[in-house]
């Protein structure tokens, strides 16, 4: 060492980055550009000797050499292999000029300027100031790719060249040739096709935060930086004001949070998505799917792993400068801006506030999946295995030198193998058992010694031995002089010991509630097996016993006991129901057992509501029922069903209402659910639509052959990306018929209807009307999964309604409909050829109040809809308002409409 102490210290630096025996250790960081003084020196010597000036974007390309966005000195600046720093692209002056020309003699007016290189080897740049995206070739030469010079966020599906750029920050690129560009200012991501036409692909351009689920051109985004997209081109946003990292899936352009946002403060070793995140500027996902984001505010990068856990990698989360030479999570950062992965897993933090690029080394990553093992119930005895995959997202092979159980139940429990060499990328799964001893809760932790950072890593494991099982009776009611079948019902039958035969006495009391008991084999688990019965074994006792071949294999009802219910019986009369003596094989397994009661329904037949009278109040309970609005307990469905099915339908509403007016005098009303005696039933048809977009259409539900039907219930399925439900309008169904709908806007309609008079045999029932939502050449298919006629299945057909573009032969505006209005109208034009489209609202003042439109459209018929509200939402005053149709094309056209708001 005393020799090197002679070589110049230019001499050193080389030596540090180009001689083998130099490497640092795994997760060591060290500084490669910048020597902390905030100017500009250093070009065609080592970079460590070099002075940055708030360095920000960075990017390292498939040789190895490091870009940097050198933002106050407006240059881009490049580090070779060996270490030697030059400036590629600007002169060092804050303006605009040099295109066409070499790079170097160009000026740039950047803003914490990033850069991408794509493999062709050009390199872009986002001249922020100046609001282009400008291109450096493989020749120095440095043009104009993106934006007129102008700030503003214009010039959609036009060549990016000519469009506007609103404070461009980030440039990016993907593997098929599509530039992606951040605009900090306009809160938008758009997108330069390979053809040169521009677009927004995220951001609506107001600055906040919304639309996560949703499609990503209707989310708000609040000043956003990063960008980054992967293999699959799926588009990562750092979403800087929202302090959250974004993901736009290639295949839907559906937008999500994928980190940030969270409760947790910062939120380590648990999901990003529950993380807080402060001031994410950038990231950069690398090829095994470890996603880095660097924090400007919090002052360190954060890793995501492929399983979706967060850590921080580097810094402290103080500001300052310290650490080099050491682990990178001692290590102080100062703002920094962006991160970069090179293709032997090495990453790279532009530490903007140091003025300083620095380099953290590749080190194994582990993770477990899943994160923590619980076994459930086991019978004692009894060994279950569980898989834990241990999988190493990193460039560095993976050492785990040992994997060891502790906790107080650590003897119950085994693990598979003792240690594992995970390659770089790979995955290797571990073998976990429980074998309970005895009964209870059991508790460990599986702990692994690996080479990752942040070992060792444990995770918990739990399981629940299991001695016994749990059988019931339930609380039941019915009526007086009724058969009521009661269950014996058992759980925890697989956590249990092989179960082949069982016995239970049932003690339904001495009160005579109750009466002929007799063993019903209906499909219970006592099928196939051999039983013998004795009813006379007590007053008021039944015993069972089974013997099976075959041992239980699922929970279920080990048998059922039917009973008279006394004629005599008076409401709110019950008795217990209890388990005694039960048996499981020679009692192993135990049994919990848990009681029930019988109780005689309190409310009369017909009476839903329980208030001690009957009447059209019920009949609506009972439709409620039907559509799903309405939750019954077992005392009111047993009420409420009077027509005996088992059932609440719209048929119990029919035939309450009948008892109601005096149609019918008592229930149950036995036979009355076929509506067709002679074996013949009706049908339902549903139609073939066309439409337009914007338009409303009328789905009429047609019955055919439908004699002495009072009743009808049916669930109407459509595509909601096609169709939005508006109503249900009365057809043929008598005045008096009540009629309850319950829309579901994932695509359902469930309506029913009951009254006291038939339906006519034929006729529309009901009209639903939708408004079309979907594009030309969507569909939505129409069906019934359900139609009840009074209580029988009705023979149903399909319909369809198909979305058409219909090319108008001249340009119109249409008169509002309604008009006068309140609260909304309907505003309809035809476009004749495509242009660019605007429609407004006026006031008598000559004021813009809304702008309904403002955009390119193909030809085709449209139907705008109006509030009465301000661009703001605010309510407007009722009066006279005018509305324009201005189109912008070959053929141009504007025409005004006259309508009135009242109030």
């Amino acid at each position: 060492m005393t020799r090197l102490l002679w070589l110049p210290l230019t001499l050193l630096i080389l030596l540090s980055l180009t001689v083998p025996g130099w490497a640092q250790a795994p997760g060591t960081i060290t500084t490669v550009a910048g020597n902390g003084t905030a100017s500009f020196s250093g070009d065609d010597g080592p970079a460590t000797a070099a002075s940055l000036y708030s360095p920000s974007g960075i990017f390292v390309d498939s040789a190895g050499n490091l870009y940097i966005g050198d933002y106050r000195n407006n240059r881009i600046r490049k580090v070779d292999t060996n270490g030697v720093i030059t400036t590629v692209a600007g002169n060092g002056t804050a303006s605009f000029s040099g295109d066409d020309g070499p790079a170097t003699a160009a000026s740039l007016k950047l803003w914490y300027a990033n850069v991408f290189k794509d493999g062709a080897g050009n390199l872009y740049i986002p001249d922020y100031y100046n609001n282009r995206i400008r291109k450096v070739d493989t020749n120095g030469v440095i043009t104009t790719v993106a934006g007129n010079g102008t700030k503003s966020s214009a010039g959609d599906d036009s060549l990016a060249t000519v469009a506007s750029l609103n404070g461009p920050i980030t440039v990016y690129g993907d593997s098929a040739g599509n530039l992606y560009i951040s605009e900090w200012d306009g809160h938008r991501i758009r997108k330069v096709a390979p053809n040169g036409i521009i677009t927004t692909v995220a951001g609506n351009g107001t600055a906040s935060f919304s639309g996560d689920g949703g499609p990503a051109t209707a989310a708000s985004l609040n000043n956003p930086e990063g960008i980054f997209s992967d293999g699959p081109g799926n588009l990562y946003i750092s979403d800087y004001n929202n302090n959250r990292v974004r993901k736009v899936d290639a295949a839907t352009q559906i937008i999500t949070t994928i980190a940030g946002g969270g409760p947790n403060s910062p939120g380590d070793g648990g999901p990003a998505r529950a993380a807080v995140l402060s001031g994410p500027t950038s990231m950069f996902r690398d090829s095994m799917g470890n996603l880095y984001i660097a924090e400007w505010d919090g002052h360190r990068v954060r890793k995501v792993d492929p399983t979706g856990i967060i850590t921080t990698v580097a810094g402290t989360g103080d500001e300052g400068f310290s650490g080099d030479d050491g682990p990178a999570t001692a290590a102080k950062l100062d703002n920094p801006l962006d991160v970069a992965v090179d293709g032997t897993g090495n990453f790279y933090i532009s530490d903007t506030g140091n003025h300083r690029v620095r380099k953290v080394t590749a080190v194994a990553a582990l993770s477990l999946s899943p994160a923590a093992v619980d076994f459930g119930n086991l019978s004692v005895g009894q060994t279950a295995n569980r898989t834990v995959t241990v999988t190493n997202s990193s460039f560095v092979p993976l050492t785990v030198s040992s994997l060891s159980l502790s906790g107080p139940d650590s003897g119950q429990f085994s693990v598979s193998p003792a240690n594992l060499n995970v390659a770089a990328g790979g995955s290797q799964n571990v073998t976990v058992g429980f074998t309970p001893t005895s009964g209870g809760t059991k508790a460990a932790s599986l702990s692994l010694q690996h080479n990752a950072p942040g070992g060792p890593t444990s995770i918990p494991l739990a399981g629940i031995g299991l001695t016994s099982v749990a059988v019931s009776i339930p609380t039941l009611f019915s009526r007086p002089n009724a058969t009521v079948t009661i269950p014996v019902q058992i759980s925890g039958v697989a956590n249990a010991t092989s179960i082949y035969s069982y016995s239970c006495t049932v003690d339904y009391g001495t009160s005579g509630l109750l009466t002929d008991p007799t063993v019903v084999l209906d499909g219970t688990l006592t099928q196939g097996s051999g039983i013998e019965v004795n009813p006379s074994i007590g007053a008021g006792k039944i015993r069972v016993t089974v013997a099976r071949v075959l041992a239980l294999a699922s929970d279920g009802i080990l048998l059922k006991i039917r009973f008279r219910v006394s004629a005599t019986a008076n409401s709110n009369d019950s008795t217990p129901l209890t388990l005694s003596d039960v048996l499981f094989n020679e009692n192993n397994p135990t049994a919990v057992i848990t009681n029930g009661t019988f109780r005689v329904a309190a409310g009369a037949f017909g009476d839903i509501t329980l208030d001690g009278s009957v009447s059209a109040l019920d009949a609506s309970a009972a439709l409620q029922t039907d559509v799903g609005l309405r939750s019954l307990t077992q005392e009111q469905t047993t009420t409420g069903d009077v027509s005996g099915n088992g059932a609440v339908t719209a048929f119990d509403a029919a035939l309450i209402l009948q008892f109601v007016v005096g149609q019918i005098s008592t229930f149950p009303v036995q036979g009355t659910s076929k509506p067709l005696p002679d074996g013949r039933g009706p049908s339902v048809a549903l139609p073939a639509l066309r439409a337009s977009p914007g338009d409303r259409v009328t789905v009429p539900v047609t019955l055919s052959e439908g004699r002495d039907v009072r009743a009808i219930g049916f669930t109407l399925r459509y595509d909601p990306a096609a169709l939005r439900f508006v109503e249900v309008v009365r057809g043929s169904l008598p005045a008096g018929a009540q009629l309850v709908v319950h829309a579901d806007p994932a695509g359902a309609v469930r309506v029913a209807s009951a009254g006291t008079a038939p339906l006519p045999g034929s006729g529309e029932l009901v009209q639903v009307v939708f408004d079309v939502v979907g594009a030309p050449g969507a569909r939505s298919s129409l069906s019934f999964d359900r139609f009840h006629a009074n209580e029988a299945a009705v023979q149903t057909g399909t319909g369809e309604v198909v979305v058409q573009r219909v090319i108008p032969s001249a340009f119109a505006l249409d008169q509002n409909v309604p008009n006068p209005f309140n609260p909304a109208t309907a505003i309809r034009y035809a476009l004749k050829e495509r242009g660019h489209v605007t429609l407004r609202v006026y006031n008598l003042l000559g004021q813009v109040v809304t702008t309904l439109v403002d955009g390119p459209q193909e030809a085709g018929v449209y139907t705008a809809r109006w509030n009465g509200r301000t661009t703001t939402g605010a309510a407007l005053a009722g009066g006279v308002y005018f509305y324009q149709l201005q189109v912008t094309g070959r053929e141009p056209f504007l025409a005004t409409r006259k309508m009135i708001l009242i109030k």
